[in-house]
Parts: structure tokens; C-alpha cells; sequence
């Protein structure tokens, strides 16, 4: 297994796997750090918005406070990158800027699921079979209780569930019972072409809040993966994805937090 990256610590008790696996972020408190240590942390991540936003104390933001421009491709949640360039770029794509807005946060003992590939950093990894089947169960359960879906119009309330078993269920079920293909984070994200995602390329909106619950619920507050990037200036990049937006905050919004902990994770709608 590779070494951990810089700010990144990893836990001892990690079975060998083909993703990186469990990691914590941010060992240093922000909220006992100068402006200046914050800025040179190795740990140091940045957000591309559309517009200018609060992001409060307490972690909670909108997706409307954001000019929507929250992405859910790997689950509702709020997302950033270690690339400032890439971060910029972000912005300008979502927002149809000239000028890119940029927020500097920081995490705080923030445990997440690595999904590089533990050889290869510039790809996501196949899944262990055991969190693969954790996810099954749950979507199972999920889909099967139809009080998650009382939000939607009746017209297609009955609609989702039955697709969410087509696109996002079945195929993942089917390769676990075959033992192949490799399922990953993301379909189209791996340089094995013959992979199955959790996540495709299209109707993410239907699982995004399922797979976010389902990550907390298994102890993570965020998960980190490689992506391609967006726009004409799009480049690799390492992403992160925060399920628990507790566990990272601004420079500002760690100072107003000094008699608060981030120890534990929140839940987002969405039962079993």
C-alpha cells in the first residue's frame, strides 16, 4: 500500500484492498492555528463557487447560497479540491464567470473513504466486495421503503424507485454475483473501461442522498476520488467530497467554532 500523502494520516487496521481506503484529514485543530498556519497547511482544500457565499459556523450551507452549483455526483455533500487552479476553474464553468470566487477551508479529524487506486493515484480503484454488498442491502431497504419517496409528485413517485433498481441496483448486484466486472466509485472513471459504477454518468439525482446517508452511516464523513475536471481548462484532480460538512469550515468559520468539537457525523434525509 502507498504512503499516505501529506496532511493525510492513515489508519493502522486497514485490510489490503484495491482502493487506499479509510483516512483521516486533518489532524491539527484550525481553530487553534494563525491565519498564516491555516494558509500553508498541507491540508488546505478549496471550493469553487458560482457566487459568493456564507459558509456558517456550524458547517450548514444552501445549495442556493452556492448559485447551485453543488454537484452530487458521488452523493449530496459539499465538494472541493487540493488543485487552486482547478478550483478556479470550477468556478468559472459553474458560475459563467470572468472572475472566479474561491474559498480556502480546512478539515478537522474528518474520516474519509480514499477511492484511488492504491497503486495508481490518478484512478479510482476497484471496491471492496464487502462494502459493495453493505451498499446493496442498504439500497434494498432504501428503495423499499416508500416513505423516502413521498416528496415526489405522484406522477413519479412510483416511477424512481423501479428505476433506481435499473440503473443504479441491479447491475451492481448482477456483477457481485458474477464476480465481474469490477465495481468502482464511478462508471467511465477508471482506466478498466469494463467497470460498474455505483455512480454513472447520468440520473446521479436518484441515489445522491441514499449514498450520502449510507457513507455516514458507515462512520465516514466524506470520501476522497479522482475526477477529470470541467471546462475547456479541465485537468485531473483529486476531489473531496464532505457528507458531514461539520469536519471542514473557513478560516473565519473556525474561529467562531473555538467551544465547539466536530467529533461525529450528521445525517441527511433519507431512512432505511
Amino acid at each position: 500500500m502507498s504512503e499516505a500523502p501529506a496532511g493525510i494520516h492513515r489508519e493502522k487496521t486497514i485490510p489490503p484492498l484495491q482502493i487506499k481506503g479509510p483516512v483521516v484529514i486533518g489532524r491539527t485543530d484550525p481553530r487553534k492555528i494563525t491565519k498564516s498556519e491555516f494558509d500553508s497547511s498541507p491540508d488546505l482544500i478549496y471550493h469553487g463557487a458560482a457566487k459568493e457565499f456564507s459558509y456558517s459556523p456550524a458547517g450548514e450551507y444552501d445549495m442556493d447560497d452556492t448559485g447551485g452549483d453543488g454537484s452530487t455526483d458521488y452523493g449530496v455533500g459539499f465538494y472541493a479540491t487540493d488543485s487552486p487552479s482547478q478550483a478556479q476553474n470550477y468556478s468559472l464553468v459553474r458560475g459563467h464567470r470572468k472572475d472566479p470566487v474561491v474559498y480556502k477551508l480546512l478539515p478537522h479529524n474528518a474520516r474519509m473513504l480514499d477511492v484511488r487506486d492504491s497503486q495508481d493515484e490518478n484512478h479510482n480503484g476497484i471496491l471492496p466486495q464487502d462494502f459493495v454488498q453493505k451498499w446493496i442491502a442498504y439500497l434494498e431497504k432504501y428503495v423499499g421503503n416508500s416513505t423516502n419517496f413521498e416528496h415526489f409528485p405522484e406522477l413519479v413517485k412510483d416511477h424512481f424507485p423501479t428505476e433506481i433498481k435499473r440503473l443504479f441496483l441491479e447491475p451492481v448486484q448482477d456483477a457481485i454475483e458474477k464476480g465481474d466486472p469490477p465495481v468502482i466509485i464511478r462508471a467511465n472513471n477508471y482506466k478498466q473501461e469494463n467497470c460498474v459504477g455505483i455512480f454513472n454518468l447520468n440520473n446521479n439525482g436518484l441515489i445522491d442522498i441514499a449514498f450520502s446517508d449510507f457513507m455516514q452511516k458507515e462512520g465516514y464523513d466524506g470520501m476522497v476520488y479522482m475526477e477529470k475536471g470541467e471546462g475547456k481548462n479541465k485537468a485531473p484532480l483529486t476531489g473531496y467530497v464532505f457528507y458531514n460538512p461539520a469536519v471542514i469550515n473557513t478560516w473565519e468559520g473556525w474561529q467562531s467554532r473555538k467551544e465547539q468539537t466536530t467529533s461525529g457525523t450528521t445525517t441527511v434525509s433519507g431512512t432505511v
